[in-house]
């Protein structure tokens, strides 16, 4: 099959940029936007493996500081470690690599640091007032499932509770989203297939819903016709550059 072609979509002060390879833009991002110290909120997974490696690299000029996230869902403590590292960091850069667990976890964690007291104030899933987090947050997934990545919102477990709180403000999501086919092929099959799954249900539900319009029909149409391409293909050979892509996007 043949891979989507690159493209970099921009609205307002938000940009989706993606291709294969488009991680090596970091570098001139940070640069172009004068950031001097940066913490990426990684899955566990990666921790002292090469795409650490790799980003540790390509940051070099804003000295990274890396902080694992957990493989379970993200919750409240998770979400406060990762609060503690940014402000402990003091970095004015936020990445976050990974999965949906990663990129909640970063969204909660830039909220909680830059509205104090319990989060439980913050919560809501029509959105509650937010007061912006002074960092510049950029959004790598490695898997094709959330969009956590352009979505504006964060579902995180109370620990204690069987209690998922989902956090909502425009203020949470990322200002710029780097969709690298090429992080995703060392996903397992089982991974692929349960995160294009997952992807495949945002794009039924966004066809199906009440509320589909002309704006959002061909978006799922779309998202659905790639994926009942790329998915199989992916699953069957993690390698398919062309299918991760179609996965992907």
């Amino acid at each position: 099959m043949n891979a989507p072609a690159p493209f970099t979509f921009s609205h307002a002060t938000h940009r989706v940029i993606f291709g294969a390879g488009c991680l090596q833009q970091l570098p001139g991002i940070a640069s172009q936007e004068r950031r001097r110290r940066a913490l990426v909120v990684i899955d566990e997974f990666f921790l002292d493996g090469p795409l650490q490696g790799r980003l540790a690299e390509l940051l070099g000029d804003v000295s990274p500081t890396f902080h694992g996230v957990p493989r379970h869902e993200p919750d409240t403590d998770t979400v406060e470690a990762a609060r503690v590292a940014l402000v402990d960091s003091d970095a004015d850069l936020v990445i976050a690599v990974g999965g949906g667990s990663a990129m909640d976890t970063a969204k909660a964690a830039r909220m909680a640091a830059s509205n104090p007291g319990p989060i439980d104030d913050i919560v809501g899933p029509v959105g509650v007032f937010m007061l912006p987090h002074p960092s510049l947050f950029v959004c790598v997934p490695t898997t094709a499932g959330t969009g956590s990545e352009v979505s504006e919102s964060a579902v995180i477990a109370k620990v204690g509770t069987d209690y998922k709180m989902v956090l909502r403000s425009a203020e949470m999501s990322a200002r710029i989203a780097l969709l690298d086919p090429e992080l995703s092929v060392t996903a397992p099959a089982s991974v692929t297939a349960a995160s294009g799954y997952d992807a495949m249900t945002h794009a039924v539900e966004a066809f199906t819903s009440r509320v589909s319009g002309p704006m959002t029909d061909p978006f799922a149409r779309s998202a659905m016709r790639l994926l009942a391409e790329g998915l199989p293909v992916a699953c069957r050979e993690p390698d398919d550059i062309a299918a991760r892509a179609a996965c992907l996007v």
